[in-house]
């Protein structure tokens, strides 16, 4: 089973991801700390023009003049105004002017003159002069920075992620039968698929322990009643003759531990049955036929074809089940068999009827040498096929309707 995302490949991706990350924003920085300390080197070469000029100026007691050609000191002339609009009252900035970048700073003289340091730096802004190749530089180191990261994240990756991918192939290999793209979903990874397998393990060994005590029970419940009869009579036959009317109930009790053996059994594997589409109303045909002839007094009013979805077996050993109880307990043999807004319904006659639930456990009809377990299996095997039962009891009938998971149409 292939793993449409992995967790190898996640990785590398986000570290990738951070890797460029962190490498532009260092890039950033750089380029932004070019600029501050250009600019700072050119203000401190001003401030140390402006300190000497200011002394020059104190002590010859004339204008002095900057010992750079590059820098003018405006005192008792005016500066320019395309000057002065740009400098505007600020001690110490800089502004462009027609292609050209300046720095200023205004020097404060002793004899209480003022005046205005201009310095035309463009030729200094080495970093301008150089920016092409540092942008080239920096791309070049950002392409080996993602290189590195991608080769580093990749062996990081599979260092981490081989044994859990190793677990995981391990895994799915064994458990073909799980439907892991409805467990885990489309976008997964080999962990998601991991969790999902176990869970679903848990899940089914849970529901496996849980049919397990019920079968256990179920067992130690159903089968003592006619265990009993058989045990009893046979402890009667050392001291009397074996009357046919013994023989009789000794063949029933035998009966009752096959249907009992039988529906225990395809209980305890209803869980893992597999689902399919079929005909109800040939399965129901079946188990009429086979009971022969005390099926003469059954009456069948059925559609000619019942089209519903669940396991076939399981169905016709519930067909059986109700169609034997339902003449065991008839007051006069008769049933009657019909479909009905998508209920199939198995009504006879009753002498007595149920005091409480039949379809719990324990809750028998008046008179049944029985333990009230038939109906009770009957619907939990209904049940694990995902089909609905329910008792109506009205005017002396008892009628058990099926609700079947419909297949197609029924017609």
């Amino acid at each position: 089973m292939m793993i449409r995302s992995s967790l190898a490949r996640r990785i590398t991706l986000r570290f990738v991801v951070f890797t460029l990350v962190l490498s532009l924003v260092y890039s950033a920085a750089a380029v932004v700390i070019a600029y501050i300390a250009e600019d700072q080197v050119i203000d401190n070469l001003l401030e140390r023009e402006a300190q000497a000029l200011a002394q020059g100026y104190t002590a010859a007691g004339q204008e002095p003049v900057p010992s750079s050609p590059m820098m003018q000191l405006f005192i008792a002339r005016e500066a320019p105004q395309s000057f002065k609009a740009r400098m505007g009252e600020a001690s110490a900035g800089e502004f462009s002017l027609e292609g050209r970048h300046y720095h200023f700073r205004r020097i404060r003289f002793a004899l209480g003159d003022a005046g205005v340091l201009v310095a035309d730096v463009t030729d200094l802004l080495s970093f301008s002069g150089i920016r092409s190749d540092l942008i080239l530089m920096s791309v070049l180191a950002l392409v080996v920075s993602v290189a590195l990261a991608v080769l580093f994240a990749y062996r990081l990756a599979a260092y981490t992620t081989g044994p859990i991918r190793k677990l995981t192939e391990s895994v799915l290999r064994l458990s073909r039968q799980y439907q892991i793209e409805e467990l885990a979903g489309h976008n997964r990874t080999e962990l998601d698929d991991l969790v999902a397998v176990v869970e679903y393990s848990l899940t089914k060994l849970n529901a496996l322990l849980e049919r397990e005590q019920a079968f256990n029970k179920d067992v130690s419940h159903e089968l003592r009643t006619p265990l009993t009869i058989i045990r009893n009579q046979l402890a009667l036959a050392d001291s009397r003759n074996i009357q046919p009317g013994d023989v009789a109930q000794m063949q029933e009790a035998v009966a009752d531990i096959e249907r009992i053996v039988q529906s225990l059994l395809a209980l305890a594997r209803a869980e893992t049955s597999e689902r399919e589409v079929f005909e109800l109303t040939a399965v129901i045909e079946e188990s009429i036929i086979v009971r022969e002839p005390r099926a003469a007094g059954i009456t069948v009013t059925l559609p000619e074809r019942i089209i519903v979805q669940g396991n076939r077996q399981l169905a016709a050993l519930v067909m059986g089940n109700l169609i034997d109880n339902a003449l065991n307990h008839s007051a006069d043999g008769s049933l009657d068999i019909f479909y009905e807004d998508g209920h199939l319904r198995f009504a006879n006659p009753a002498t007595s009827l149920p005091t409480g639930d039949p379809l719990q456990p324990g809750v028998a009809q008046h008179g049944s040498q029985g333990i009230g377990q038939g109906l009770y299996l009957v619907q939990r095997i209904l049940q694990a096929m995902h089909w609905q039962c329910r008792l109506e009891v009205a005017d002396s009938r008892f009628c058990v309707s099926v609700e079947p998971t419909p297949g197609g149409d029924t017609r």
